[in-house]
């Protein structure tokens, strides 16, 4: 009981550094990435400095998965109209292999994803001022998302601009909103 409790993946990390916040969505068969306080998004790659905790929100859009990084941490499932929490931090640099450790069906077996380390915060951040910056990256708001949603396999990794920080909830309410009202404001974020 006592190191379930120490090990539950909604528990924030502890450190001096202030945590970085990504949001997960998995479609089929690829990985979003969205870090909506940098506004810069990326597919079938996951970006994350050396020695700073990651808060994974964590969705799907598609039948249930399970995001997965074994070298850095424990998995947890992502699930249609559910926002799962994960807390994990690469302690080096490298790249490490990310996973949909729930094979459940056609394409889920080569929906993996590379994490690919940024040496320190700094690095990391002018990694997302580049993508933000560089008018050759693509970007990214609900209409090229749901054309992205739709089914493909092996999708190349590539870096987006987020023009719509509210993906996430829009996502999540899809699933959620059953007369209720939306949850787009409880994550709604100003540009």
């Amino acid at each position: 009981w006592v190191t379930t409790h120490q090990l539950d993946p909604y528990k924030p990390l502890v450190s001096d550094q202030k945590a970085i916040r990504v949001q997960v969505v998995s479609m089929q068969w690829k990985w979003l990435f969205l870090y909506p306080d940098y506004e810069v998004a990326s597919v079938n790659v996951l970006k994350m400095p050396v020695g700073v905790p990651v808060d994974f929100e964590i969705t799907g859009d598609a039948p249930m998965s399970a995001f997965w990084i074994p070298n850095l941490g424990t998995q947890t499932y992502a699930m249609n109209g559910m926002s799962a929490r994960l807390s994990l931090v690469a302690d080096e640099d490298g790249t490490y292999r990310g996973s949909n450790s729930n094979l459940a069906g056609e394409g889920y077996a080569d929906m993996h994803f590379n994490v690919e380390t940024a040496r320190d915060m700094d690095e990391f951040k002018q990694w997302a001022k580049m993508i933000r910056e560089d008018d050759e990256h693509e970007h990214i708001d609900m209409t090229v998302y749901e054309e992205m949603a739709q089914p493909s396999r092996n999708v190349t990794p590539r870096y987006i601009h987020l023009h719509d920080r509210n993906i996430y909830a829009k996502v999540l309410s899809k699933y959620m909103d059953h007369g209720y009202g939306s949850l787009e404001g409880y994550y709604h974020y100003d540009h």
